[in-house]
């Protein structure tokens, strides 16, 4: 069940985010209680830190396998630290009786969704419209949001090529 400002195409098991943007909770000795941040993190940065944390390096044996984690120990530092400039995610595979194959890349600031089985794009500014619910497609890009377009774009293109 969704409700507002979210619809029952932007909730869990969905790109948008009120299926991606979740609380990270973490305590520990070095972490000040009720510190928060707004670095940017993903699931698969968990390996990289609990490695970083643990004071332990990667096994060897994954020596060919690219681990796409980057630590979030720094954050934990610091919570004004910043080690990742963008954050993925992605749905793909049978949802509610279809195929569906979407990409998200976002910034602090921008967010495009892609919808690779429908060839549609969307796009946002975050910072004013966090529950995304004005795509900047529909209208002229601002030399900003054209800027930060083309950023993520480039970026999710190299994504896409590389996997």
């Amino acid at each position: 069940m969704a409700t507002a400002p979210f619809s029952r195409d932007r909730v869990k098991g969905k790109v948008h985010q009120g299926g991606v943007n979740v609380p990270f909770i973490v305590t520990g000795p070095g972490i000040e209680r009720g510190t928060t941040t707004q670095a940017l993190a993903n699931t698969v940065d968990l390996y990289s830190t609990l490695l970083d944390l643990a004071g332990v390096g990667e096994d060897p044996k994954l020596e060919s396998v690219t681990i796409d984690g980057i630590s979030l120990a720094p954050v934990l530092r610091d919570p004004m630290a910043e080690v990742r400039s963008f954050a993925y995610a992605d749905v793909f595979g049978p949802q509610q009786g279809q195929i569906v194959n979407r990409k998200a890349i976002r910034d602090e600031r921008y967010k495009i969704i892609r919808d690779l089985r429908n060839e549609t794009e969307e796009f946002y500014d975050l910072s004013v419209d966090p529950f995304e619910q004005n795509d900047l497609l529909q209208g002229e890009l601002d030399v900003d949001a054209q800027r930060g377009y083309d950023s993520l774009e480039a970026q999710l293109e190299e994504l896409l090529s590389s996997r």
